[in-house]
């Protein structure tokens, strides 16, 4: 078992380091967790005891550790060091005993979202603590786990570790399985999720212009065509809204125009939203990356506030479909609003 643990953990490590490319996930970085927890254990050999939990928290026990973590494709890896102290409990045979550990680890993971499923590899030293005390030895352990980001810089964690050893001569072995939960901190990220892209949509829902039956019979211009599939995004973004997104400027959506006193998107006027759904969908996995729909009506009329917010879902429905997740997406309902400067509507 042990050579199976050293060779997963340096094929692990040779992976970290040999990494070219990465995605930024939300678990990049450097990281400081506290857990407290429920430790099985028992012995076996000379001295039999039969399996107890014992709970580990404060004083009585406790698991630490540190770590960093990087970005392997779509895969999270991480490297860090491990306290944990299981604190003693007396078995149904009177033998009363706890144990210490302290090593490094290596961490594999995949991300979802706000999420990491994980399993690591860990190699140190353990020892028994009480009347088990002289059961000590180098070696190896394996743990499965789940995170979960509710914060910038916090995470809340559950784990399973579990981990052997025995006396020099193998007389006695101590076996712990360890289910424990925590906090985990990343002190090197920011405070809050920086806000990349902040897009306002102004909707001018005031009274529509009258149409020039002359355009309707003349000749479209050559630019203007079908719009794409629901499924493609724009295969050149304009440089300018791109520089905009990436400065987290706001973007005012003029070419997304709408039918006449309806909700539904015109063809062929959506670029600007083609740019912003591929614009969030790179930066997805950075996290770092909220559009706000901001909706603002001119006109204080009932009908008008809701073509307001239908238009506003349009958009939303309008990027999803181009592969951005829902909960980057926000719309904010500002109307009825302050009439627009210059408007000479009701």
């Amino acid at each position: 078992m042990h050579k199976v643990v050293l060779r997963t953990a340096v094929v692990l490590i040779s992976m970290l380091f040999n990494s070219m490319a990465a995605h930024a996930s939300v678990y990049k970085g450097q990281y400081f967790v506290g857990k407290f927890g429920i430790n099985n254990s028992g012995s076996t050999g000379t001295v039999d005891a039969p399996r107890a939990s014992t709970l580990a928290y404060g004083v009585q026990g406790g698991y630490l550790g540190r770590g960093y973590n990087w970005d392997l494709s779509i895969l999270t890896v991480g490297v860090g060091a491990y306290l944990d102290y299981n604190a003693s409990e007396k078995h149904v045979n009177g033998v009363e005993y706890g144990s210490l550990a302290y090593g490094l680890d290596t961490k594999l993971g995949y991300p979802i979202d706000d999420w990491l499923i994980y399993g690591k590899a860990g190699y140190g030293y353990s020892r028994g603590t009480g009347d088990l005390k002289t059961v000590k030895q180098k070696s190896p352990n394996l743990a499965v786990g789940v995170e979960y980001k509710f914060a910038a810089r916090w995470g809340a964690i559950a784990e399973l570790k579990s981990d052997k050893f025995s006396n020099k001569d193998k007389t006695i072995t101590i076996n712990n399985r360890i289910f424990s939960f925590g906090i985990t901190y990343y002190y090197d990220r920011p405070a809050v999720d920086k806000v990349i892209v902040e897009n306002t949509v102004i909707l001018d829902t005031g009274p529509e212009p009258e149409m020039d039956l002359d355009q309707l019979a003349a000749e479209p211009p050559p630019d203007i065509g079908a719009s794409a599939p629901a499924t493609a995004l724009a295969a050149s973004p304009d440089p300018e809204s791109w520089k905009a997104l990436q400065d987290g400027q706001a973007v005012a959506i003029e070419d997304a125009s709408f039918v006449t006193a309806a909700a539904d998107l015109m063809p062929g006027s959506n670029q600007l939203l083609d740019d912003i759904a591929e614009f969030a969908v790179i930066k997805k996995y950075e996290r770092v990356v909220k559009l706000d729909v901001n909706v603002y009506q001119v006109g204080e009329e009932p009908e008008g506030r809701k073509l307001a917010s239908k238009r506003a879902e349009e958009i939303k429905k309008y990027l999803i479909n181009r592969g951005v997740p829902v909960r980057l997406i926000v719309v904010a309902d500002k109307v009825p609003a302050a009439r627009v400067a210059g408007s000479d509507s009701g």
